[in-house]
């Protein structure tokens, strides 16, 4: 037994104990934790089995999710649950064309429990607003960590997690990072890029700019900026930076765009058809299409080449007799071996299939911040709403560049899944139970604002025949 998989049997033991222990709204903190601070490659024994602990916990939690019939009463499976059934079948049907019975079946198998398990575990326990707040205090506090960590590797090239991570699957040693070629500059000074514990230096920078925005939802829950601020303003600038990447650049400045045109929300239908005005006549107009403009403001001219590349190769001559399908595992083509642009990622492990059931579901997760908009009221609701717009929003637009990985693509579904329960988070959190009363001789309405749950006591006063004494006599 290698000496990391005490320290993997350890995560995945307490991480399932709290998730079954802790209250239903903290549940899924301990699984949300384990996936981002926790190396994703890191094997429970046997290594051939492909158990990781987050895949143990988030399994646990389903269970505990279909067991208790306290969280199942509140869960309703609607449309977003069929798209992501829809989703995980295409999947499945893609990877069998491709694949074959058994490593399809192998594939999907992890899959279902590292990505999809998660997302039905969010579906099921960020039900109402204290759950949503438990579950981005959670991630803010543990980014904070997790950025001390990305600093110190960004000026040593270490990380104590190399510890773990170089007895995992596949290898990640120090050596992956102090190379050359994955060092950048950084204000004039070349610089480690950090990624422990994600086994991808993009994918390290994306998690803390996908928090940017939709975590200052956090202000609604007292009305107060600390001490939440602290870890939003200083750990999540710090994890971006520490990365080195535009990607997350690029995604932390949109979301910092869509979020500043909050005030012009009630303009969002001539917005949107300016764009599409301007869309179109940018692509009549112009030689260059969107990929290339947004490409060229990385920090890698040769990076930035590669992606248009590797668009255009897509849509020619790459995917020819592969489309339905896609070419599964592994990539055949040699040019372009790092897939870099998440449409093009989906389509060449599970083609047309791939395409349809992603962009399904989350075109459906989406559709969900607009019915809870009808039922929005407050300034409240409405920014709640316009944080989780920006996140979604920003994060497509960055998707055009940036493939999603490892423990992100897991954290992103998560965060479809929040999308998907954003009614729950609006509209009245509160009853209103009225007691008629009498104060200086005028009748008056006493109303009592009661959380979900809170009842009303009844009491008699002393001395005073309850209404049942009396009726008995």
């Amino acid at each position: 037994m290698t000496p990391d998989k005490p320290f993997n049997i350890a995560v995945a033991v307490l991480g399932s104990i709290l998730c079954w222990v802790m209250p239903a709204r903290w549940a899924l903190v301990p699984l949300a934790l384990s996936i981002s601070m926790y190396p994703g490659n890191a094997m429970l024994p046997p290594d051939n089995m492909g158990l990781t602990p987050q895949r143990v916990i988030a399994m646990l939690l389903l269970l505990r999710c279909l067991t208790s019939v306290e969280i199942r009463r509140k869960y309703t499976f609607d449309w977003v649950d069929k798209a992501a059934i829809l989703y995980f079948l295409l999947l499945l049907a893609s990877q069998l064309m491709t694949q074959g019975l058994t490593k399809a079946i192998n594939n999907r198998a992890g899959f279902f429990m590292g990505t999809m398990a998660p997302f039905w575990c969010v579906r099921m326990l960020i039900r109402d607003r204290e759950s949503l707040f438990a579950l981005i205090k959670g991630w803010l506090w543990g980014a904070l960590i997790l950025a001390i960590g990305g600093i110190y590797q960004h000026f040593t090239g270490k990380h104590p997690y190399y510890f773990i991570m170089e007895h995992g699957i596949p290898p990640i040693t120090d050596k992956f990072v102090t190379r050359e070629s994955d060092m950048r500059k950084m204000f004039g000074v070349f610089r480690y890029r950090a990624n422990c514990p994600f086994l991808q230096c993009i994918m390290f920078g994306w998690f803390f700019s996908l928090l940017l925005a939709w975590s200052t939802a956090l202000y609604w829950e007292k009305r107060k900026f600390f001490p939440w601020i602290i870890p939003w303003a200083i750990g999540l600038p710090m994890g971006i930076i520490s990365a080195i990447a535009g990607g997350p650049m690029m995604l932390a400045a949109l979301s910092f765009m869509f979020m500043a045109l909050f005030p012009l929300r009630q303009y969002w239908r001539g917005a949107l058809i300016a764009s599409a005005i301007l869309g179109v006549a940018f692509s009549v107009a112009s030689n260059r299409n969107v990929l290339e403009l947004m490409a060229n403001m990385g920090f890698d001219a040769g990076s930035s080449w590669y992606r248009v590349g590797l668009n255009k190769w897509a849509l020619s001559t790459g995917m020819a007799g592969k489309w339905l399908a896609g070419w599964g595992e592994p990539w055949p083509y040699t040019q372009f071996n790092d897939l870099c642009i998440h449409w093009v990622y989906v389509a060449v492990y599970n083609g047309i299939m791939g395409l349809v059931g992603f962009y399904t579901l989350l075109g459906v997760c989406a559709w969900q911040l607009w019915k809870a908009k009808k039922k929005a009221h407050g300034l409240a609701d409405e920014w709640i709403l316009w944080a989780l717009l920006s996140a979604l929003v920003a994060s497509q637009w960055a998707m055009l560049v940036v493939a999603l990985f490892g423990e992100m693509q897991v954290i992103y579904h998560m965060f479809m899944a929040v999308v998907a329960n954003a009614a729950l988070y609006v509209g009245s959190t509160t009853r209103r139970v009225g007691v008629m009363a009498e104060v200086d001789g005028k009748p008056v309405m006493l109303v009592y604002h009661l959380k979900p749950g809170q009842k009303l006591a009844m009491v008699t006063p002393v001395g005073v025949e309850s209404e049942a004494e009396t009726v008995s006599r």
